[in-house]
């Protein structure tokens, strides 16, 4: 039968001329948690699926059912970009206190919307905030969930292999894009300082949208004697540092059973993310860290003109060896302005130079770029340099 499957994908491929398909192999691996296996087997196959969507260039995504720190629906959706024809589970196995497998995946690389992945790029944590200050105060048990939320998120951004994690940065900026459409001018410009300060190209942030705590509600015995069930949704955003530009928003939602003397415990206590509850709110934190790095992944970078040359023409861009900078990568210049709208609203231009460079000398964090043919005349500090 897979034969036949894989005979009738070859034909369709080759009656369109236009695409390229190939078999990857990745292996995954995902610590097992409270004897957790089938959950940490999900977790071997989603980390080995990145895998090959790094190195094909592809763009998937996973979806799982979770309750209770249960997985319910064993299976894996690939439904980004349809260019995932299928995938086969090789080996699978227990080794310590971890899951590993290895996987054989039929990729159709036709599209490639994975251009960036060749390159890392640096993201920055910002703390989570609350959904408002009366949201806060009545969280009963939760107190500085907050914190505790953004350094689960900063730990699993740091284990992704397509980026580079900064210190999350753990001042309250209230940063919620639902609240602040009058005055998003404002908060473009503290998200560019915020990325400038730091060095960073992208940033993360999120807010957390429910707690709230309810009754079950299968049965009068569970009503009566059985424990609360525990609501979490949280908003994760990423913005562009360069603009302050919100590149995506999404929402994330779990449910647990919950016990009074959680909360006793603290959120900062081992009991506390050991129980159901603090097991669910791990899993949503981490599912939407590994989509926000995925998007970040797959993007070309973009360097910060940090010096110019006004003698030769060269300029030190902020990408350096620890992005995968190599010597010989061409660039082109974008002279970045921008402008106030008729409403209000701060706009981006971009004017694209017309002779490239190339990189000739690669340093840790930093590059030298060199035009080739012509300098440009009026390349500025700040200017943006983009991967040709």
């Amino acid at each position: 039968m897979l034969k036949y499957i894989i005979i009738l994908l070859f034909l369709f491929l080759a009656g369109t001329g236009t695409a390229f398909a190939q078999w990857f192999e990745a292996e995954g691996s995902a610590q097992i948690r409270n004897g957790d296996t089938p959950a940490a087997r999900q977790e071997a196959i989603d980390d080995a699926m990145r895998q090959v969507m790094l190195e094909s260039g592809s763009f998937i995504t996973s979806s799982q059912n979770v309750r209770d720190g249960v997985i319910s629906d064993d299976s894996f959706n690939i439904a980004a970009s349809g260019n995932i024809r299928q995938y086969i589970l090789l080996s699978e196995k227990k080794d310590g206190s971890f899951f590993k497998v290895k996987i054989r995946v039929f990729v159709d690389t036709v599209q490639n919307q994975c251009l960036g992945a060749a390159w890392k790029k640096t993201v920055m944590p910002v703390l989570f905030t609350y959904d408002s200050e009366q949201f806060q105060e009545s969280m009963h048990g939760l107190q500085g969930i907050n914190a505790e939320i953004t350094k689960v998120v900063t730990r699993t951004i740091s284990g992704f292999g397509g980026v580079i994690s900064r210190s999350f940065y753990d001042k309250n900026l209230g940063i919620d894009p639902l609240r602040h459409a009058p005055d998003s001018k404002r908060l473009d410009t503290t998200l560019r300082q915020l990325a400038r300060n730091f060095d960073t190209e992208y940033i993360l942030t999120g807010v957390i949208r429910d707690l709230s705590r309810s009754r079950p509600d299968d049965g009068w015995l569970n009503r009566t004697f059985g424990d609360d069930i525990r609501q979490f949704g949280v908003s994760f955003y990423l913005f562009d540092g360069l603009t302050g530009e919100l590149i995506s928003g999404s929402d994330y939602r779990g449910a647990a059973e919950w016990k009074a003397d959680y909360g006793r415990s603290g959120v900062q206590s081992r009991e506390f993310w050991d129980s159901p509850y603090g097991q669910e709110v791990r899993k949503v934190l981490e599912k939407g860290t590994r989509e926000a790095a995925q998007i970040v992944a797959c993007r070309r970078p973009l360097a910060r003109i940090l010096k110019v040359d006004a003698a030769t023409g060269s300029v030190l861009v902020n990408l350096g060896r620890q992005n995968n900078l190599k010597q010989g990568t061409r660039f082109f210049i974008d002279h970045r302005g921008m402008f106030t709208d008729k409403d209000g609203n701060l706009r981006f231009t971009s004017d694209r130079a017309k002779t490239p460079l190339k990189t000739v000398e690669v340093y840790d964090s930093a590059a030298l770029l060199v035009p080739i043919g012509t300098a440009n005349g009026n390349v500025q500090i700040d200017d943006i340099a983009q991967i040709e």
